[in-house]
C-alpha cells in the first residue's frame, strides 16, 4: 500500500515536473507573430474600398484581412486541408498515422499529415523540411492551440498562406488575380485559392494556367465528392478558365499613404473620407492636363464636401513616380506663396467690419505705403471704382488700401486663431502690407480650409481626412452677410478663355480666385459652390523646386483645371442635397452692415462709418426699411404677367443719384424712380449721390 502511494506521488511530481517544463519553455519561446505585424499597409476610400497599398516592410504582399472570405470557402479549406481541423489539438493523430502508412507502402509522399495549424506555425517560423523541423512544428502547433482559438490560428492561416511569388494570404491573391475582394469569389476561384498553397510556386496560374487548373479541378471534385457542391455548381466551376495575369494592386493617393505610414506605422488599414471613383477621375484629369506642361511642371489638387468638410480627392503631385516633375513632393502640404488668393479674406473682414461694401468706391491709383509702392499686374491703374471689380480684376491697391485699415498683424491674428498659419519671410517677422498680393508663405490645405469656411457661411471647420474623425470644432470666421457678399462678388469672376459663362451664373456657379506668385513660382485657383452640396477645390500649378516658371499664370493654368473638375463634380455620384444658400438678391443682411454701402474709401481716410455727415443728408422716404410688402400681378402691354412697379423716393443729398438693387446698379438716377421687382424675397435697395453720401435699408416682398 505505502509502495503504491510512492508510485502515485511520484507520478504526480513528474506530471508536474512536465507541465513545469512546457509552460517554462512556453515562456521561454513565445509564439513567434512577428509576421503577422509585418503586414502590408492599405488605403482606404469612405465605402471601404481598397484605393491603394504598399508591401509590407519584407517586401510582400501580406494583406489583412479586411473582408472575411465567405463561410462556403472556409468549407472547402477545411475540407481539404484538415476535415478534423476544429477537433484535434494542433496535431491530427490519424492523418499523422495514415501519411506514415502511405510513405512506408508506396516508398514516397502521397498526402501530408499536416494540419492548418501545423502550417501556422511553419509559415510563422519558415524552416528546412526535415524531421526534427516537423517536430518542432508539432510542438509549436500544439502551443498555438493552446493560446488562440480555432478561428484565430484559420485567420493567421488566412494571411499567411503563399500563393506564390510575393503573394501571401488569400486578399493578397484574391485581388492580384480576380482583381476583387475576398468575399466577392465564385465557386472555381474559390478552389483555385484553395489549391494554390499546396504547391504555390507551380500553380501560380499567371505563370502555369494548365498546372494550376489541374490542381483547381482536384478540389472541385473533392469538393463534390464531400457534398460541398452540387454536380452542376462542380461542372460549371470546372468549365471557368483560370486567371491569365496578375494585376497590379491599386497605387492612387500615394502621398496620402506614405504620410499615413509615417504617421503610424503600426497601423496597417487607414480608412479615409476619400471617394474612390471620384479620386481616380481627379487624378486622371491632372495626368492629362500636366501632360501639356513642361518636364519640371506638375499640379495638384483637393476636392473637400462643403457640408462635411472631408476631403474627397487628394492628389499631391500629378506623377508621383516622374523624377523629373519631383513627383514625391506633396504640394498641398508644401508651404508656398498664395499669389492674390488670399485677397478675398481681406475684403470678407473688410466686409465684416463693416466699413466696406462690395460697391463701395476706391482709388486705384499710385499710392505709397510708407515706402511701398505696389502695382497691378500689368502696371496700369484704373482710377475710382467699385471694391466689387477690383476683387474681380484682382487689383493690388484698394487690397493693400483695405489691409491697411484692417492692420496686418490683425489680419494674421485672425487666421492664426482659426489654426491657419501664415508663414513669414526670414527678413520680415513682422506681418506687413506684402501679406496682401502673397508676400507670405502658406499651405494649399490651409487655403482650402479657408475658402470652404467662405462656402459655408462664414464659419471655419478643420477638414476631415480620417473617417471616424469626430472633430466639430467650429469658429466664425467671418458673418455670413460678409461670405455672401464675397461669394456673390466672386460668382462674378471673369471665366478663362474657352470656358462659358454658366461657371458663374446659375444654381451651379462656381465662386472662384486666381492667384500667382512673384516669378510666376505658383499658379493658384481656390473655388468653390454654394451651399449643403457643394465643393470647395484648390489647385496648384507649377513647379515643385520653385524656381520661376514663364508660363505659369493662376488664370491661364489652374483656373482651367478647377472648373474642369468642377465639370467632373457636377456629374459625380456623390451629390446629395440640394440645399444651398438663398440666390442672388434673396437674403437679409444685418443692418449694421448696410450703413457702409457705396462709402468711397481713400488712402489715409478715417477708419468707420461715414453715414450722411453733410449738412444735407440723404434718406430713403419710401419704401421705409426692414418692411414687408405684397406684390400683385398685372398683364403689361404684350399680354406677360409680371408685378406692379415699387415707388422709390428719397429726400435730400445732391444730384445725381444712383441706386442700387442688391448691388446692381439702375439706369436711372432720379431722387424718384419705378422699379419693378422679378420675384418675391428679401432686397437691398441702396442710394448714393453725387458726393458718396449714401443710405441702405432691406425689403422683403411676398405674393
Amino acid at each position: 500500500m505505502e509502495k503504491l502511494r510512492l508510485l502515485q506521488n511520484r507520478k504526480l511530481i513528474y506530471v508536474l515536473i512536465f507541465i513545469t517544463g512546457a509552460m517554462g519553455l512556453d515562456f521561454m519561446f513565445p509564439p513567434p507573430l512577428k509576421k503577422l505585424q509585418n503586414l502590408s499597409y492599405l488605403l482606404c476610400d469612405r465605402n471601404n474600398q481598397l484605393i491603394s497599398a504598399m508591401p509590407s516592410l519584407d517586401e510582400k504582399w501580406r494583406l489583412p484581412l479586411t473582408s472575411e472570405p465567405s463561410a462556403l470557402f472556409t468549407e472547402m479549406l477545411i475540407s481539404f486541408e484538415d476535415k478534423r481541423f476544429f477537433f484535434h489539438p494542433g496535431i491530427d493523430p490519424l492523418a499523422l498515422i495514415r501519411a506514415f502508412g502511405q510513405f512506408i507502402r508506396y516508398g514516397k509522399i502521397i498526402s501530408g499529415g499536416s494540419t492548418i495549424t501545423m502550417q501556422v506555425a511553419r509559415l510563422l517560423d519558415p524552416k528546412q523540411r526535415i524531421l526534427i523541423n516537423k517536430l518542432s512544428q508539432m510542438l509549436r502547433a500544439i502551443q498555438l492551440e493552446f493560446h488562440y482559438s480555432k478561428q484565430d490560428i484559420l485567420k493567421f492561416y488566412l494571411i499567411l498562406a503563399p500563393y506564390g511569388g510575393n503573394l501571401e494570404g488569400i486578399q493578397a491573391a484574391s485581388l492580384a488575380y480576380f482583381k476583387k475582394e475576398a468575399d466577392q469569389l465564385t465557386h472555381a476561384e474559390m478552389a483555385l485559392l484553395v489549391a494554390i498553397p499546396q504547391f504555390p510556386t507551380a500553380t501560380r496560374p499567371h505563370i502555369y494556367p494548365g498546372y494550376a487548373k489541374l490542381q483547381r479541378d482536384k478540389v472541385i471534385k473533392r469538393m463534390m465528392q464531400n457534398n460541398i457542391l452540387s454536380l452542376k455548381q462542380a461542372n460549371e466551376a470546372i468549365n471557368d478558365p483560370v486567371p491569365l495575369k496578375r494585376y497590379p494592386f491599386p497605387t492612387s493617393a500615394p502621398h496620402l499613404i506614405r504620410a499615413f505610414i509615417k504617421e503610424d506605422p503600426n497601423n496597417h488599414v487607414f480608412q479615409t473620407t476619400l471617394d474612390k471613383a471620384l479620386q481616380e477621375n481627379l487624378e486622371s484629369l491632372l495626368l492629362k492636363q500636366v501632360s501639356n506642361f513642361e518636364n519640371h511642371q506638375t499640379a495638384a489638387a483637393l476636392i473637400v464636401s462643403n457640408k462635411t468638410r472631408e476631403i474627397l480627392g487628394y492628389v499631391g503631385s500629378a506623377k508621383f513616380l516622374d523624377e523629373q516633375k519631383e513627383g514625391h513632393v506633396d504640394i498641398i502640404k508644401a508651404v508656398r506663396s498664395p499669389g492674390s488668393t488670399l485677397k478675398p479674406f481681406i475684403y470678407a473682414v473688410a466686409f465684416d467690419d463693416g466699413f466696406a461694401h462690395p460697391e463701395t468706391l476706391i482709388d486705384d491709383v499710385f499710392t505709397n505705403f510708407q515706402g511701398y509702392t505696389p502695382t497691378n499686374f500689368q502696371d496700369a491703374f484704373h482710377g475710382t471704382l467699385s471694391l466689387r471689380e477690383s476683387l474681380q480684376q484682382s487689383l493690388n491697391i484698394p487690397a493693400v488700401v483695405l489691409l491697411e485699415h484692417i492692420g496686418t498683424k490683425r489680419f494674421k491674428d485672425i487666421l492664426e486663431n482659426l489654426g491657419v498659419h501664415l508663414k513669414l519671410p526670414d527678413k520680415s517677422p513682422i506681418a506687413s502690407l506684402p501679406i496682401a498680393l502673397g508676400g507670405v508663405g502658406i499651405t494649399l490645405f490651409d487655403l482650402t480650409v479657408l475658402y470652404c469656411a467662405l462656402a459655408n457661411k462664414g464659419e471655419f471647420s478643420p477638414l476631415k481626412i480620417h473617417l471616424n474623425d469626430k472633430t466639430d470644432l467650429k469658429k466664425v470666421f467671418v458673418r455670413e452677410a460678409a461670405s455672401w457678399y464675397v461669394t456673390r462678388v466672386l460668382e462674378n469672376s471673369p471665366v478663362p478663355e474657352g470656358f462659358l459663362d454658366w461657371h458663374t451664373t446659375g444654381k451651379h456657379a462656381v465662386a472662384f480666385k486666381t492667384g500667382t506668385s512673384y516669378g510666376a513660382r505658383d499658379a493658384i485657383c481656390m473655388g468653390y459652390t454654394d451651399g449643403d452640396s457643394g465643393y470647395t477645390v484648390g489647385v496648384w500649378a507649377g513647379r515643385p523646386d520653385g524656381s520661376a516658371s514663364s508660363n505659369q499664370l493662376g488664370r491661364k493654368t489652374a483656373a482651367p483645371i478647377l472648373l474642369k473638375i468642377f465639370d467632373t463634380l457636377l456629374l459625380h455620384s456623390c451629390q446629395s442635397a440640394k440645399e444651398s444658400l438663398p440666390p442672388k438678391g434673396v437674403i437679409q443682411l444685418p443692418n449694421d452692415l448696410l450703413p457702409a454701402t457705396l462709402r468711397h474709401i481713400k488712402k489715409g481716410s478715417p477708419i468707420g462709418i461715414q453715414k450722411n455727415n453733410n449738412t444735407n443728408p440723404i434718406k430713403i422716404t419710401f419704401p421705409v426699411d426692414g418692411s414687408t410688402h405684397i406684390l400683385r400681378l398685372k398683364t403689361n402691354s404684350q399680354g406677360k404677367i409680371e408685378f406692379y412697379p415699387i415707388p422709390l423716393q428719397i429726400e435730400g443729398g445732391k444730384a445725381p443719384f444712383t441706386w442700387f438693387i442688391n448691388d446692381k446698379p439702375e439706369p436711372l438716377h432720379n431722387e424718384k424712380i419705378l422699379w419693378q421687382p422679378q420675384k418675391a424675397g428679401f432686397y437691398e435697395i441702396a442710394v448714393v449721390d453725387a458726393e458718396g453720401n449714401s443710405q441702405a435699408i432691406t425689403l422683403r416682398f411676398v405674393q
